[in-house]
C-alpha cells in the first residue's frame, strides 16, 4: 500500500517568524514587552494557566515569554519570543533610550538547540545614550567582549563587515562601531546555555521565537 501525501501544509500563526538565516528589518510599536509562561513538554510548547496551572503541579518547569507588537513588511503583527531574545532587544532600547518606535534588523541563526537571534539597529536610526557615544568606550568594551568570547577584534570586525552586515560598510566610523559593538554584545552571550529547550525542527515553532 502507498504511503499517504500530505496536502496541508503547517500554518505559521499571526506571529513573526524566521526562516534560518533570514533577516527581518522591523519597528517595534510597543511601549513595553508583555509577559507570559510556557511549559515546553516532549517538545511542544504548551501556555501556563498561572495559578492552578496543572503543569505548574506537576513540577514541569515553565519559561519566559516575551510579546511585543511590531510592524514588519507593512503588516502590523506580534512578535513573540524567549527571555534571552529579548534581553537582546532591550539592550538595543536602553542604549537608544526608547523601545517604542525602535528599528531592528533581526536575524536567525542556527535551528533546534542551537538557535539564535542577533538583534541589531537599522543604520541611521539609532540614538546613541548619553556617556555611550565616545568612540573610546565602543571599542573599549568590543574588546572587553571578545577577550571573554577568546576572539580577535579586528578578525571578527572583518566577518562583521564583509559578512554580517556588509550594506554598512559606507557608514560613518560611528554607526559602525555601534552596530558592531551590538553584534558582539550578542555573540557572547551565546556562550550561556539556552534559557529554554525549543522543540527540534521541523516543526510549525515559528510563533515561538
Amino acid at each position: 500500500m502507498p504511503s499517504y501525501e500530505r496536502q496541508a501544509e503547517p500554518s505559521k500563526g499571526t506571529f513573526l517568524s524566521w526562516d534560518v538565516g533570514e533577516s527581518k528589518d522591523l519597528v517595534i510599536l510597543s511601549e513595553e514587552g508583555t509577559q507570559s509562561h510556557t511549559h515546553w513538554i516532549d517538545n511542544e510548547a504548551k501556555e501556563c494557566k498561572g495559578e492552578g496551572c496543572v503543569l505548574c503541579a506537576e513540577g514541569s518547569r515553565r519559561s519566559i515569554r516575551w510579546t511585543i507588537l511590531t510592524k514588519c513588511e507593512g503588516e502590523e503583527i506580534p512578535w513573540e519570543m524567549s527571555n534571552t531574545t529579548f534581553f537582546g532587544v532591550e539592550d538595543v532600547a536602553e542604549m537608544a533610550t526608547y523601545l517604542s518606535g525602535l528599528r531592528l534588523r533581526v536575524t536567525r541563526h542556527g535551528t533546534g538547540l542551537k538557535t539564535r537571534y542577533s538583534v541589531l539597529p537599522i543604520t541611521g536610526e539609532e540614538k546613541a545614550p548619553t556617556g555611550r557615544d565616545d568612540a573610546d568606550w565602543y571599542a573599549n568594551e568590543i574588546k572587553r567582549l571578545c577577550a571573554l568570547g577568546n576572539m580577535d577584534p579586528k578578525q571578527e570586525l572583518k566577518l562583521f563587515l564583509e559578512s554580517v552586515e556588509p550594506g554598512i560598510e559606507a557608514d560613518t566610523r560611528d554607526v559602525k562601531m555601534r552596530a558592531f559593538y551590538n553584534y558582539i554584545n550578542e555573540e557572547t552571550k551565546d556562550l550561556q546555555p539556552p534559557d529554554e529547550p525549543p522543540p527540534d525542527e521541523p516543526q510549525d515553532i515559528g510563533r515561538y521565537f
